[in-house]
């Protein structure tokens, strides 16, 4: 089929556009993607950096107290039960992340005067109860906790150090699950108790969000790897992320866990918890509590504002090569009607020379002719002879011989 001079100038130059156009933007892609990956990555590396700074300072501003009332009771061995219940509601007050604080003494190391006599263990404890700060001695209701099942004591009592113990379920007396900071009491060198400051898993959670991301979520994990806090409801408190990672049989799982438990910080890329789509894990270190915090993001918000980018450039691209093709078009419509008069005009005056335009592209190389787009050409004469001219204009009559 013969095209027309009008589609043949259209799709020399479309061909190029779209070429061109496709090589644009994919270059454009490539570049913004490899841009905006380190970009990204960085920044959602500082969200997590960030979230675990503010953590760590609610923690550290728990921790001091702690600290600070085993240096008081240490020091003043002449406390009452009543100064003590003073100095423990205080402390509550104080930090907005203590659910409750505890002082707990060693069997008969509480100076008998100030309470009730003979009593062989004395742990006072105050928590907030709805509006209020309550007191209560955790020793007067058969708890224990000098037996090695409660680490928030046993651990600070073997080591005589710091330490923040693994999430669990107070049921004596904070009724929640908590995390507790144990700080030893020694007076002039024995060990004589622990005071304590507990922190609740809820409050934890409600204290950290991801207002960057809309979908975004986290994982607050303790030394040994159990899930401190985490608003996911597919992840159960205290459950271990190597436990996570054998129920659903994902080895990338039990690697980030080796990695957050190691104190590494970093990036993978994995599919999510709850859904197949991959997600951005971002894992760092909570360093009074030495536990690890691991943010997730959904790649599609991550790389939301690149895929904005890229859905403006290709439209963009579309338009400037429409109105490429448009002013081809019009300059090709207004080529063809003038060679087309122009062959009218040619047909009706005679022989004459004429440039080749739209006519030629029907006769060129591109329409099966062999002349070049500057050729000339000679409109063949129909005249009876084309040379009986030149003869009349060199004197020749006709009818008289030579030499007569």
């Amino acid at each position: 089929m013969k095209l027309s001079a009008r589609a043949i100038l259209l799709l020399s130059a479309f061909i190029p556009l779209a070429i061109g156009a496709t090589a644009i933007w994919f270059l454009t892609y490539s570049a913004v993607r490899l841009r905006s990956n380190a970009e990204l990555e960085s920044r959602t590396q500082r969200l997590a950096e960030a979230l675990a700074a503010q953590l760590d300072a609610q923690l550290v501003g728990a921790s001091q107290i702690a600290r600070s009332m085993a240096l008081v009771v240490a020091e003043a061995p002449s406390l009452s039960s009543e100064e003590l219940g003073r100095i423990l509601k205080a402390s509550v007050v104080q930090c907005d992340v203590i659910y409750g604080a505890c002082i707990a003494f060693e069997p008969n190391a509480f100076e008998p005067n100030a309470f009730e006599s003979g009593r062989r263990l004395f742990a006072p404890y105050a928590s907030r109860r709805r509006d209020a700060v309550s007191v209560i001695d955790i020793a007067a209701q058969s708890y224990d906790y000098t037996t090695d099942e409660w680490a928030w004591y046993a651990v600070p009592r073997s080591t005589k150090a710091v330490a923040w113990s693994e999430p669990y379920f107070d049921t004596g007396a904070g009724e929640a699950l908590m995390s507790t900071f144990s700080a030893p009491i020694i007076r002039e060198g024995v060990f004589i108790g622990v005071a304590t400051v507990d922190i609740a898993v809820d409050e934890l959670r409600a204290r950290l969000w991801i207002d960057q991301y809309e979908s975004g979520s986290f994982l607050l994990l303790s030394p040994s790897g159990s899930v401190v806090a985490s608003p996911l409801r597919s992840v159960a408190p205290r459950t271990t992320i190597a436990t996570l990672a054998e129920e659903r049989g994902r080895a990338d799982l039990r690697r980030l866990g080796a990695l957050a438990a190691a104190g590494r910080r970093g990036i993978m890329r994995m599919p999510g918890l709850d859904q197949d789509a991959p997600e951005w894990f971002v894992y760092t270190r909570v360093p009074t509590a030495n536990w690890s915090l691991v943010v997730m993001v959904p790649e599609s918000q991550a790389l939301a504002d690149e895929s904005q980018q890229m859905a403006f450039t290709a439209p963009s691209l579309v338009a400037a090569g429409s109105a490429v093709l448009g002013c081809v078009w019009i300059a090709a419509r207004r080529v063809t009607r003038r060679d087309e008069s122009t062959d009218a005009r040619g047909d009706d005056d005679g022989p004459r020379t004429r440039r080749m335009t739209g006519s030629w592209l029907r006769g060129s190389e591109l329409g099966g002719g062999a002349l070049g787009p500057d050729a000339t050409s000679t409109t063949p004469s129909t005249a009876p002879d084309a040379q009986a001219p030149a003869r009349k204009s060199r004197g020749v009559r006709p009818g008289r011989a030579s030499g007569a």
